[in-house]
């Protein structure tokens, strides 16, 4: 039987008066991952920072009440500071997480996605397709319980896409991962789910 990991229940969330989706209810389970898809403007999005934010909230209700479980998102801003460089960065982050990721692979994933060389170089320098490989880094540094992707191929060429799907695979199988993504046909093979915000609504679709 699955062990769930988040229920969310009659969630809804609004701009104004007008729903971006209302009453939604699903379960997210402990080692599952997940594709979330949806016409542009559907909300799924929204729907991924509300699971980030999620805090106290009485529509979240997490399977592990003694301790915190760690979430890690990344979105269409990398959460980096630019100014400073990969590597201060990457220092930055672990100094502040209580359990990061394994430094063997971190530096592996470093040396596939080409950065070895650009780590003492300031964020601002670096290319589009180099600064989300530098945010994908920065979320998988906490170790996530939770791994929240939205469009996490954008920017990236085909071998670093193909390297950072060879990441998903390899973590997937201790981690609960919901990917925001137009792309089925790359993660096809990977995803356990589909889930499909339409009209406001939340379905499950085959996979």
């Amino acid at each position: 039987m699955k062990e769930s990991l988040v229920s969310i229940q009659n969630l809804s969330i609004y701009i104004g008066l007008k729903p971006i989706f209302k009453d939604i209810s699903f379960q997210l389970f402990k080692k599952e991952t997940v594709i979330l898809s949806g016409e542009n403007g559907t909300g799924k999005s929204t729907l991924l920072k509300a699971i980030f934010q999620s805090g106290e909230k009485k529509e979240f209700l997490w399977s592990s009440q003694q301790k915190a479980v760690r979430l890690s998102y990344l979105g269409h801003e990398l959460g980096l500071y630019s100014s400073l460089s990969l590597m201060d960065n990457l220092n930055y982050f672990s100094g502040i997480l209580k359990h990061s990721f394994n430094k063997d692979n971190l530096n592996k994933l470093i040396k596939s996605f080409g950065l070895e060389k650009r780590l003492y170089d300031p964020i601002y320098t670096f290319s589009e397709g180099m600064k989300r490989k530098s945010g994908i880094l920065r979320a998988l540094l906490v170790d996530p319980e939770l791994l929240l992707l939205d469009e996490p191929f954008n920017g990236l060429d085909a071998k670093s896409s193909e390297i950072f799907l060879d990441e998903i695979r390899e973590i997937k199988n201790s981690t609960s991962i919901l990917i925001v993504s137009h792309d089925l046909i790359r993660l096809q093979k990977i995803i356990d789910r589909h889930l499909s915000l339409e009209n406001s609504k939340l379905k499950e679709k085959n996979v």
